[in-house]
């Protein structure tokens, strides 16, 4: 899973608002959803059931292993794993 935002807005009010507009079939368009892209290196690896979170970049060749929350980035041909995901060793 790749998340380029938070999905639902922070603030309670306007969380309560929002699902009322998508419970009746739309969503509020001036509600603030924290963004930001993702970028995915070349030839990144991610593992089964990982989830990437916004503003995050994945290096060339990194691996993420399975099941992983990446909150921050990785460098390149490194491998990462677990909640949040850590660096566990370069890959030669």
């Amino acid at each position: 899973q790749v998340f380029d935002n938070d999905t639902h807005p922070l603030d309670a009010d306007e969380r309560r608002l929002h699902w009322e507009a998508i419970r009746e079939g739309g969503h509020v368009p001036d509600i603030d959803v924290p963004s930001a892209p993702v970028e995915i290196g070349a030839g990144a690896w991610i593992g089964f059931g990982s989830i990437i979170l916004k503003g995050v970049s994945l290096g060339d060749e990194c691996i993420v292993a399975a099941g992983s929350v990446v909150t921050s980035d990785v460098a390149p041909r490194t491998l990462v794993a677990g909640n949040p995901a850590r660096e566990v060793r370069a890959i030669d």
